[in-house]
């Protein structure tokens, strides 16, 4: 019989449910406490997924092979700080994407062994109610590498690894692939809304649009290839009256932000480029 792993999760948000979650799929992998410096959001988590004891308290912390440290970003190095105190497990793994796994320093001085696991995924607050949140998720993984290599497997996952002196880049290009993509969503949203459609509706058409974007892109070697558009075309008229229609400086200054960086992944002609420059450069 294979040894029962026993685990805790330092912050039961959208990520730390899922990951509870995913590991309690797996036959060998047991939930002992969920902390949260709320008791009540520590045991409405352990409620919502039927397992774990709630703590708010460090010191409360069953010991036990890993804890993951689902927490904001910023509160890692506090959070490494305050279970260097009384390390509660072996292994201790945070899963931000921008701290690097020498956030945990104080647990390595305290010879427990540490890193990092990040997921390349924009987890729901539902998400936890997946049959299994972590499949074919990619994860950038540091410190442990064999443990945590074989640890995204098990979820279902693939695992890689990342220049963690660059690890600032790596979540940056996150954000703009996953996050922005959102805000860019809103403000499409918001113009088809004063062009007359409904909310649903112009969600509707905004993520429509937008998936036949990501998959012309899943189809070509590089992202060029993929654009589409008046800026692809040379339209200048176009783009004009698209200027002319953003009333508010701040939809103009993002619209122009957008095309100046556009016009430089475009193959157009360089006096067509001088030509879209020189109208974006226009008040």
């Amino acid at each position: 019989m294979h040894k029962m792993t026993q685990f805790h999760i330092i912050g039961p948000g959208r990520l730390g449910l899922a990951l509870a979650k995913s590991l309690m799929n797996l036959p060998n992998y047991e939930l002992v406490n969920i902390y949260h410096p709320s008791i009540a959001a520590a045991k409405s988590a352990c409620e919502a997924l039927g397992a774990g004891e709630p703590v708010d308290n460090y010191a409360n912390l069953e010991h036990c092979d890993i804890t993951f440290i689902t927490a904001p970003d910023d509160a890692i190095k506090e959070i490494a700080k305050a279970l260097a105190l009384n390390p509660p497990s072996d292994y201790v793994f945070h899963c931000s994407g921008i701290q690097s796994a020498q956030a945990l320093a104080p647990l390595a001085k305290q010879n427990v062994c540490i890193g990092s696991m990040h997921p390349l995924k924009a987890f729901r607050k539902d998400s936890y109610l997946e049959s299994n949140p972590f499949q074919d998720v990619n994860c950038a993984i540091e410190g442990e590498f064999e443990l945590l290599t074989q640890l995204v497997k098990h979820l279902g996952g693939h695992a890689f690894s990342i220049d963690a002196n660059q690890k600032a880049l790596y979540h940056t290009a996150a954000i703009m692939a996953s996050n922005y993509q959102v805000s860019l969503a809103h403000e499409a949203c918001a113009h088809l809304v004063k062009a007359g459609l409904g909310e649903e509706e112009a969600l509707r058409l905004t993520t429509m649009l937008m998936q036949t974007s990501l998959d012309n892109l899943k189809a070509v070697d590089m992202p060029e290839l993929a654009l589409t558009g008046p800026l692809a075309r040379g339209d200048i008229s176009t783009v004009q009256k698209h200027l002319e229609a953003l009333k508010a400086p701040e939809e103009r200054v993002l619209y122009r932000a957008l095309a100046h960086k556009t016009l430089s992944i475009t193959s157009l002609s360089h006096d067509t480029i001088a030509a879209l420059e020189e109208l974006l450069e226009q008040p």
